[in-house]
């Protein structure tokens, strides 16, 4: 029986009597491009659809059922609470119902779903986004799940195929070839040559740093397909569900393709400020810089997929309206892959300034707002010891973790990390104390040998301030900073002030920094785009 040349299994779907548990009198029905959804109330149920694209084929029922089993499995990793069986369908009597895998038997099974706990829908970050109820905050979490997820994940083999160059640019090919089998107007051809031709050109110059990836193992049993639509705020819990099975290059990728991805997603959403906070809690909390290498390459080829995705409902028989939907998001995801080809001189800022000043929170909201990495020299120095953040070591003043040369192997992270950055055209603000003149100047000379525009911004605070908010800090216990009142004190005996000739701007005591000052100090230093 072929189940999908009609819609009597559908039908038979959305009709309460189809399921042995209560549902609600109306079942919703989602459809995407490979499956359809139905949500029963309690439960909701994904069948595959029996198609052909070539990077996934669900034509043979054999494969929609590996296919089911391989979601639930992958899944369970991240939501396991959501993902509770795989059920076979049956015709049975003259009738589709819903079996159990223990009394179905093959010779009635048509179908099978993937048994899903129903979730509230609206609880999707893209939809919650939409509704201005998703917080910047929140961005922190995904970032530490991410984090986790990626570090205890599979780890490609060194002789497998996943990762090598080739294979990552393979898929970036098939999504040009697909998209000009949908899209025939000639302005937009051209645009896809230009995305084409600057793909390969990219890939040129980060071919060896693919290679690199791989063999420093960041080539991993991925989600696949982490973008807002994929994550859900789960009984309080943020949620990360619905990741790629059906094609395991697709899946076994560099954790960066997985991170550009969701990046892409919150600016084609228009949330800056989210994107720019995710990408630094991620860098921060995994270490892992060298995805700037290779986001923006990653960035467009995300881009491309989705301008791919509503480029597949074209060729489905969609109603003139879902064409025209269709059609005008595929173009914009065109407009947003163009974006990642442009780069803009980038800027380094350094802060300068005695503990329990507010470098690290002033340097967070100048992050947030204007899209700079921030590295902060708490962060490296533990780092560097394979220390967590908030991970604490009773030593003495200018001992172990704070001797003199652990300080000198903390600057020089700092520096190595951002040259990696500017680099590749990501500004960047370095939040450490930079008392001393020498590595001021050290920074100084990296912007001008990397062409980057130099500031330092210098945060000020009387010794009755400064104590008061190293106290309150050591009451909370959440950051990475260990300074306490003897630190400032030191810092106090041995302070000098900036020189005349540095460029600096002051930050008051207990002040931000308006955001419009510092891009009017970007705008006079000749950044026109630091985000």
């Amino acid at each position: 029986m072929s189940l999908h040349s009609s819609d009597t299994l559908l039908d038979s779907m959305r009709d309460p009597a189809f399921y042995p548990h209560p549902t609600v009198h109306n079942i919703q029905v989602i459809h995407t491009h490979i499956s359809t959804v139905f949500l029963t109330g309690e439960f909701a149920y994904k069948i595959k659809k029996p198609v052909n694209f070539g990077f996934l084929d669900f034509t043979q029922l054999a494969d929609r059922k590996h296919f089911c089993n391989e979601e639930l499995r992958l899944n369970r990793r991240l939501a396991p609470a959501l993902y509770l069986d795989v059920a076979p369908i049956l015709y049975k009597d003259g009738r589709y119902q819903l079996g159990t895998p223990s009394t179905a038997t093959s010779g009635d099974i048509v179908e099978y779903a993937v048994k899903m706990r129903q979730f509230d829908p609206q609880q999707q970050l893209d939809l919650l986004l939409a509704a201005g109820s998703l917080p910047v905050d929140d961005m922190d979490v995904l970032a530490r799940n991410i984090t986790r997820f990626h570090q205890n994940i599979e780890i490609a083999a060194e002789n497998s195929r996943f990762g090598l160059p080739a294979k990552v640019l393979e898929p970036m090919q098939q999504n040009f070839a697909l998209l000009r089998t949908h899209l025939h107007d000639p302005a937009i051809l051209k645009r896809l040559s230009l995305l084409e031709s600057w793909t390969q050109q990219e890939y040129s110059r980060v071919q060896g740093r693919l290679l690199q990836r791989k063999h420093e193992g960041h080539i991993r049993a991925c989600h696949g397909d982490m973008h807002l639509g994929n994550i859900a705020v789960v009984d309080g819990e943020i949620t990360i569900f619905d990741g790629i099975e059906f094609n395991e290059d697709l899946r076994w990728i560099d954790t960066a393709s997985e991170v550009a991805f969701l990046l892409m997603d919150l600016a084609y959403r228009h949330a800056p400020t989210h994107a720019h906070r995710l990408l630094n809690r991620y860098l921060e909390t995994g270490g892992d810089y060298g995805l700037l290498t290779v986001l923006n390459f990653y960035s467009v080829y995300r881009a491309m997929v989705r301008a791919k995705v509503n480029a597949l409902r074209l060729g489905q028989n969609p109603s003139d309206e879902e064409r025209g939907l269709a059609l005008q998001q595929c173009t914009d995801y065109l407009t947003l892959a163009e974006k990642y080809t442009h780069t803009a001189r980038p800027a380094l800022f350094i802060t300068h300034g005695l503990s329990g000043s507010g470098k690290s929170s002033g340097c967070r909201e100048l992050c947030d707002a204007l899209g700079f990495i921030q590295l902060r020299s708490d962060v490296e120095r533990k780092r560097l010891l394979d220390m967590q953040a908030t991970e604490r070591r009773t030593e003495g003043l200018d001992q172990g973790i704070y001797s003199v040369e652990m300080s000198a192997r903390t600057y020089d992270r700092l520096e190595e990390l951002s040259r990696v950055a500017l680099q590749n055209h990501f500004s960047v603000v370095v939040d450490a104390t930079f008392l001393d003149a020498g590595q001021r100047q050290r920074f100084r000379q990296l912007a001008q040998e990397q062409d980057a525009a130099f500031l330092i911004l210098h945060f000020s605070g009387t010794p009755a301030q400064l104590e008061a908010n190293i106290l309150r800090r050591q009451q909370a216990n959440t950051d990475a900073s260990d300074a306490d009142i003897a630190v400032l004190h030191k810092q106090l005996e041995q302070y000098k002030p900036l020189q005349d000739d540095e460029p600096c701007v002051t930050v008051p005591p207990n002040e931000c920094l308006p955001i419009s000052t510092l891009q009017a100090h970007l705008s006079r230093l000749g950044v026109k785009n630091a985000s």
